[in-house]
């Protein structure tokens, strides 16, 4: 297996959108051959400041250096650079000839996911598509440069030599028919540890598979539902194979006098799908579930030939730009934040 980046670092930054502006800006690019494989080579160090800390990129000696410190903890920028040097190098970002820049993820040993050990996560590497460079002088409002930042002055006064680089990236919906690595996953378990089954007389339990939890009232016609962060709770409609978003909040008061009027969320967020599929390499059968929501993972569920359920989550198609700086405009940028 490859040597992996670290996964908590990665999904910080490409999962906040604080980080991320409008894909339609356009900047002057300056680069000698005008891609990201170039830029990386030239071991130019790029900067980024996130919840309190400071972070750097530098690919150097064929070697990735890359991390964060706590903006308290360090009287320059440039003592993160030192810190990461210190603690090491990486070699996960990988220059592909097409002159793209691929970060490796990885979420654990064997695909376990960080934030649950028993699960398994299957990510596709986020692909570093282009870096755009622009010069900034002078005064320059910041809530409009760069609105993740959330400085106390809203402008900030740039020297000669001060650049921001925007990394477009994609990280592209994860190919499972591609995947052929089984024996590293685990089943879903029941309450005694052991693999569920979920196979009765033949017939596949949807509701056992599907790991949910039934519905209340009137909302046991769409069957079950699965709450989730930020007030999000999908409910699964297996008879039409639907995903919708509701209010987790809304649903639960809705248990208590059966419906569940005025809690759906899908004019705001869509409705999602469930699929069917055949996997290409093994012929197991499996059902894709995707959410049509950039901020919330899909999830892959299937038997194996005992029976036994396995669920995988994947991440959707994301595309983010990333705001980086040089040296130069880094270290304005965190004088002007203390």
């Amino acid at each position: 297996m490859f040597r992996y980046i670290s996964a908590a670092l990665l999904a910080a930054l490409f999962a906040d959108a604080s980080v991320c502006l409008a894909q339609d800006d356009k900047f002057e690019f300056n680069i000698s051959d005008n891609t990201p494989a170039s830029f990386f080579s030239s071991g130019i160090a790029t900067y980024f400041f996130k919840d309190g800390s400071v972070g750097v990129f530098q690919y150097s000696g064929d070697k990735f250096y890359y991390g964060s410190e706590k903006s308290d903890d360090l009287s320059s920028v440039t003592d993160v650079t030192l810190k990461i040097r210190e603690s090491g190098g990486s070699e996960d970002l990988i220059l592909v000839p097409d002159g793209s820049a691929r970060l490796v993820k990885n979420v654990g040993d064997d695909y376990a996911c960080l934030w649950d050990s028993v699960q398994n996560c299957l990510y596709s590497d986020t692909v570093i598509t282009g870096i755009d460079v622009k010069n900034l002088m002078g005064k320059t409002d910041m809530e409009e440069l760069d609105p993740g930042l959330g400085l106390k002055n809203g402008s900030v006064k740039f020297p000669i030599g001060a650049k921001i680089y925007r990394f477009s990236t994609v990280a592209p919906v994860y190919d499972f028919d591609e995947f052929d690595d089984f024996s590293s996953l685990v089943c879903s378990k029941n309450e005694d540890g052991m693999c569920r089954g979920v196979v009765s007389e033949g017939v596949i339990d949807m509701a056992a598979l599907f790991e949910l939890v039934q519905g209340k009232g009137a909302l046991s016609g769409l069957m079950f539902y699965d709450a989730g962060r930020d007030d999000l709770a999908y409910l699964y409609d297996m008879k039409d194979m639907t995903v919708t978003p509701y209010s987790a909040s809304c649903l639960e008061k809705a248990g208590e006098d059966g419906s569940a009027e005025g809690c759906s969320r899908e004019e705001e967020l869509g409705r999602g799908s469930i699929t069917e599929r055949r996997h290409k390499k093994s012929g197991i059968v499996y059902w894709v579930v995707d959410y049509k929501n950039p901020g919330m993972d899909n999830a892959i569920f299937w038997l194996n030939s005992r029976g036994e359920p396995f669920k995988a989550y994947t991440n959707p198609l994301v595309k983010k730009t990333l705001n980086m700086y040089n040296q130069t405009a880094a270290e304005t940028i965190f004088k002007a934040a203390r």
